[in-house]
């Protein structure tokens, strides 16, 4: 059974390059693109459930979506004063560029919000491995129902090899308005404020996303993400008088840890319980309130909260019981941006602070971060080289430009050293990290290069001599898509990465090359990628997923990949969606995906 859905799908493949609508963005084959798309696809997700309405929605709200710039808003701001948008011609009467309009119209509405909504969805995937002939299955359901200005959302998850078929769960019931009470949440939600020293998504750390618009906003939003750490259990609230917003919050929930003598060792992010030993056995409370003004030119806030574990840490440097404060602001006066926040807690400091200039097609931003040791980080996700942002200091700087219609220009780089000892090492560390990546838009074709390095300090073992090692990685990266008309796109990819152990005078490389095809035709989209790799080093890659984000693939070894994603959309109330991957290497496997959406 299995040989004969391998020879369909190869034969859709074939089919797929004969006959054949782009779906990923340009890769960045790095270990920072596992978490840098994370947080807005869920976002997109969402509003693919329930689309912003342009005609309604507040300035606030549309600066939530990524792809518009501060000059896009105020077209649309301008053009809603003289009258309401009924299609997409009226956002490029409003000035809005082709390639936006195209991207916008998946996100937004005309329409009035509906009354009354439910979409419902359910992720089935099963892996067998066949060194080991053992099969794991993942199950992801979501529910959102929309009801007035009313918002009920649930989540379960079962990861591979969990007993329980919830074992993990998410919950809310929120409320937006443009009244005094601007929005309220009871349940699972997670908070923003500030640069996000305290308070920050966990689920983006890359620094491409700095490159764009590094200006944060304060934010509540129910928790829809299936990482199963650092959610908020309670209730927020946004209230608000003129240019004044006031954010109180509450959690009491529990995570996962591992436990000394029955003291916090560390914190388990992983989420898999295939036994009940860490799950849950750790308690946190949080309370809070965020204090923000906003004008045209000047925006401050002002964060007070207290956290509260109920277990005491082995290392006695963290607090069980802390009070934090900050504050942040952000001036922009013509095309300059400045922004910053500053911390304090547990008699530590955090700063972090830069200069944004520019915005369309030339923009530039650097930003200064100082983190002390030992300060928390628990709930912030600031810029940052690493998720335990602490004990660093760094500058960064980034350029986006785009000289010509038909090229864009992106570049950073990043300096920083660990000013005291970090983990296994026993001394000061410092790394830099730079990057650039060009793409040429000629007719039908895109072409992207693309290079990345990063050299740090850290400590590692070889042949049994575990010490601190200058270690270099570089990754050269080229594709070229082909748009060969309105149903069809080929793409192909080449990654070359090189790792460089100057210590010990050794080195690694690995070479990966993919050939994919994404054919559109009305309601039906089907994608095929095959990949070649021989590399002794690890490749990163994102693929096409069944829910639309994501999926990201480690390489390593010799061997070969493949997989097929069609998605079949009946009429605008269901859609259905299927993907088999099979690789052939050292440890070869088959995966099959199952993706149901229903929308009343």
């Amino acid at each position: 059974m299995l040989r004969v859905l391998q020879l369909f799908l190869i034969v859709c493949f074939i089919a797929g390059i004969l006959f054949a609508q782009e779906s990923d963005n340009l890769d960045i084959l790095d270990e920072d693109s596992i978490l840098e798309v994370s947080e807005t696809n869920l976002f997109l997700e969402k509003l693919k459930h329930d689309p912003i309405r342009i005609n309604s929605a507040t300035e606030a709200e549309l600066q939530e979506l990524p792809f518009l710039e501060k000059s896009d808003l105020r077209k649309i701001i301008n053009f809603r004063a003289k009258r309401q948008f009924t299609k997409s011609r009226d956002l490029l009467e409003a000035g809005l560029s082709d390639r936006l309009v195209e991207t916008l119209e998946m996100y937004i509405s005309y329409k009035k919000r509906t009354k009354v909504a439910i979409t419902a969805y359910s992720l089935n995937r099963i892996k067998h491995n066949e060194d080991t002939d053992i099969n794991s299955s993942r199950n992801l359901n979501k529910l959102f129902v929309t009801y007035g200005n009313f918002d009920l959302f649930f989540l379960s998850d079962k990861d591979p090899g969990e007993k329980q078929f919830s074992d993990f769960y998410s919950y809310s019931l929120s409320y937006s308005g443009n009244s005094f009470l601007k929005y309220a949440v009871l349940g699972k939600y997670r908070i923003s404020t500030g640069q996000g020293l305290l308070f920050a998504s966990k689920l983006a750390t890359s620094k491409t996303a700095f490159i764009g618009n590094p200006l944060k906003t304060q934010t509540v939003k129910p928790y829809t993400s299936s990482f199963e750490m650092w959610d908020m259990e309670g209730g927020a609230a946004v209230f608000k008088f003129r240019q004044i917003e006031l954010m109180p919050f509450y959690s009491n929930t529990k995570y996962d840890a591992t436990l000394q003598e029955n003291k916090i060792s560390s914190f388990r992010e992983d989420g898999l319980h295939i036994s009940n030993k860490y799950k849950n056995n750790v308690g946190e409370t949080i309370g809070g309130i965020n204090l923000q003004h906003q004008s045209e030119w000047f925006n401050w806030s002002v964060l007070s909260s207290f956290n509260r574990f109920d277990r005491e840490f082995v290392n006695p440097e963290y607090k069980s019981e802390y009070n934090a404060t900050s504050f942040a602001f952000k001036i922009s006066l013509f095309r300059i941006n400045l922004f910053g926040e500053a911390s304090y807690t547990m008699s530590k400091k955090a700063l972090i602070g830069g200069l944004y200039l520019g915005e369309g097609s030339f923009r530039q931003n650097l930003v200064f971060r100082y983190y002390e040791k030992y300060f928390p980080t628990w709930h912030g996700n600031p810029l940052s080289t690493q998720s335990s942002f602490d004990n660093e200091q760094g500058f960064f700087y980034s350029l986006m430009m785009k000289p010509l219609h038909f090229i864009e220009l992106q570049s950073y780089f990043d300096v920083w050293k660990c000013p005291e000892t970090r983990y296994y090492e026993k001394m000061p560390t410092t790394g830099n990290e730079e990057y650039l990546r060009i793409k040429l838009k000629i007719t039908d074709s895109t072409i992207g290069f693309a290079f990345k390095r990063k050299q740090n300090e850290k400590y590692s073992v070889y042949e049994d001599d575990g010490r601190i090692r200058d270690v270099s990685r570089n990754v050269f990266r080229i594709d070229w898509t082909e748009k060969i008309n309105k149903y069809l796109h080929i793409r192909f990819c080449h990654s070359y990465a090189y790792e460089n152990n100057q210590t010990d005078s050794k080195y690694k490389t690995g070479n990966l090359s993919y050939i994919q095809s994404s054919f559109q035709l009305r309601n039906l989209l089907l994608v095929n990628r095959l990949t070649i790799f021989k590399s002794d080093v690890l490749q990163y890659l994102s693929e096409s997923s069944v829910e639309g984000s994501s999926d990201f693939r480690i390489f390593s070894g010799e061997g070969t990949a493949f997989y097929t994603l069609i998605r079949l959309k009946v009429k605008k109330h269901f859609d259905m969606q299927f993907k088999y991957y099979h690789s052939v290497s050292d440890n070869s496997s088959d995966q099959i995906s199952v993706f149901f959406r229903a929308k009343l």
